[in-house]
Order: C-alpha cells, then sequence, then structure tokens
C-alpha cells in the first residue's frame, strides 16, 4: 500500500464458493484465491490517496450462481488502517465477513442463495449496507454501542427481528439507542424465503 493511501474501493465479481474477509495491519489487501483463472487490478488515483481493487472470474455472470460446494475458496485480508467501499457481486456463497476490525464506508452485497454471516465493528462515523441475497439465511452481528436501522424488504417472514424490541416504524427496526448514538450503521437488505438472524454484542 502506498504511503498517501486514505480510502479503497473493493469490487468483487466472484462465481460460487466460499468467501472469508477479515482485517490486516499491513498489506492494502492478501489472501488466498483457489482459482487461478480470477483475475486481479490494482488502480491508484488522486495522488495515490484512492485505491480500487477488483477480483473477478473469468466469463462471471451475477445470475450465474452455481452450487457452493463445487465453487472457489476467497480468503482476503483488507488494511484496517484506510476506509472501504465494498461492491461484492457474487454467487451462492457460504461468507463470512469480519469487519469489526475494518473501516467501512459502504457495503453492497448482491448474492445468489447463500449463507452469510456479517460482522460489524465501531470503526468509522457511519456505515451504509445494501444487501440483496435471494434465498438466503443471514446473520448480521453489531457493536451494542452502535446505532443500527434496518430496511427490510421483500418477502421474508423468518427473523428475529421482533424479539429485539426496536422501535417499528413501517418497514424499517431501529435499535433504541440509534438517535444519541455517535456512530450508526443503516441497512436495507432484501431477501426472499430464508432467514435473517440479528446479534447486538
Amino acid at each position: 500500500m502506498k504511503e498517501n493511501t486514505k480510502h479503497g474501493n473493493l469490487n468483487l465479481a466472484v462465481g460460487a464458493g466460499n468467501l472469508k474477509i477479515s482485517s490486516s495491519k499491513d498489506n492494502l489487501v492478501h489472501g488466498f484465491i483457489s482459482n487461478p483463472k480470477v483475475t486481479s487490478e490494482v488502480k491508484y488515483k488522486n495522488n495515490d490517496r484512492d485505491v480500487t481493487v477488483t477480483f473477478k472470474s473469468p466469463n462471471f455472470k451475477t445470475t450465474d450462481f452455481g452450487e457452493i460446494s463445487k465453487g472457489d475458496k476467497y480468503d482476503l485480508y483488507l488494511n484496517k488502517e484506510i476506509t472501504w467501499d465494498i461492491d461484492a457481486d457474487i454467487g451462492a456463497m457460504d461468507g463470512h465477513l469480519d469487519f469489526s476490525n475494518v473501516k467501512i464506508d459502504n457495503l453492497d452485497i448482491d448474492c445468489g442463495a447463500s449463507d452469510l454471516e456479517v460482522v460489524f465493528g465501531d470503526t468509522t462515523k457511519r456505515t451504509s449496507v445494501d444487501i440483496d441475497a435471494g434465498v438466503s439465511d443471514v446473520e448480521l452481528t453489531f457493536p451494542e454501542n452502535v446505532g443500527v436501522k434496518i430496511d427490510l424488504d421483500g418477502g421474508l417472514k423468518n427473523s428475529n427481528l421482533k424479539e429485539l424490541n426496536w422501535i417499528r416504524d413501517n418497514d424499517y427496526y431501529i435499535s433504541p439507542n440509534y438517535d444519541e448514538a455517535d456512530k450508526k450503521i443503516d441497512v436495507s437488505i432484501d431477501l426472499g424465503i430464508g432467514q435473517l438472524v440479528v446479534n447486538v454484542r
């Protein structure tokens, strides 16, 4: 990573498989991808202040979701000193995304039938999250000191949101500490058939 780099864009356009993302204190991005045909590209701009990192499967289409068991393995570590925007168009995925030490400004995930676990931290002032996951099981974990607002779209009926005793405002579920919290995470999630589990720790 270059000295002046402050912000990163991570673009993923990869097929079905297993995805893990966590933090790193050294490199910009490092890790392991099992498929040697996945291409990678790094582009700096604005005097190296901004960088875009792209990983792409050959002939990837967002509708070609495939099977997790026959898919590739993606194990990525993102630098925790810069802020990130992440745009992930991925196939059917068994995913564990640990952002507890990663500074996320924007997270956009569009995936096939997946089992997806996302852990958020309190490292940024405001984080915007958009998840479109079709028929999937999604688990989101938030720090208790962060204000959270969830906009639940789609026909999902299986979630634990009512058990949290959050404020309900039409399609929004809002944590009681949202207004006074110094740090906030706004989530828009569109699930068809599946399950949503929200944890606060």
